[in-house]
C-alpha cells in the first residue's frame, strides 16, 4: 500500500478528496494512471467501495477530469485537451459554479 500521509490533502467535501501526487509519481518513476488504477484497487480492496479518480495538471483540469471519470473510473486531462473539454460543458457543469450563480448571471 502506498503511504498517502505525507502529503496534505484538501478536503473537497465528505466524498472528495485533493492531493497533488507529482513528486511520488516522479518518485516513484510511475505513470500517474498507473497510480490512480493502483490506488482505486487498494481503497477498492480495503473498504469494498469503487472510487473515482481525476488527473490534471492544475485544480480545475483535475476536478473536470473527476466529473468524466464517474462513476467508478479514471480520467486525466491535459493542458492541451483543456480548450476541448471546456467546449463540450455548460456553464453549470463548472467546478465551484452551481445553478443560482449561472441565474444570477444571465
Amino acid at each position: 500500500p502506498f503511504n498517502l500521509s505525507i502529503f496534505v490533502p484538501k478536503a473537497v467535501s465528505c466524498d472528495e478528496l485533493l492531493v497533488d501526487l507529482s513528486r511520488l509519481c516522479k518518485e516513484l518513476s510511475m505513470d500517474p494512471l498507473m497510480f490512480a488504477s493502483r490506488v482505486r484497487s487498494e481503497v477498492e480492496a480495503v473498504t469494498n467501495c469503487s472510487c473515482s479518480v481525476g488527473l490534471g495538471s492544475n485544480l480545475l483540469l483535475a476536478r473536470l477530469a473527476l466529473k468524466l471519470a464517474k462513476p467508478a473510473g479514471q480520467a486525466m486531462l491535459r493542458q492541451d485537451q483543456a480548450e476541448q473539454a471546456l467546449e463540450k460543458l455548460e456553464v453549470v457543469e463548472l467546478p465551484g459554479v452551481g445553478r443560482n450563480t449561472v441565474a444570477r448571471s444571465v
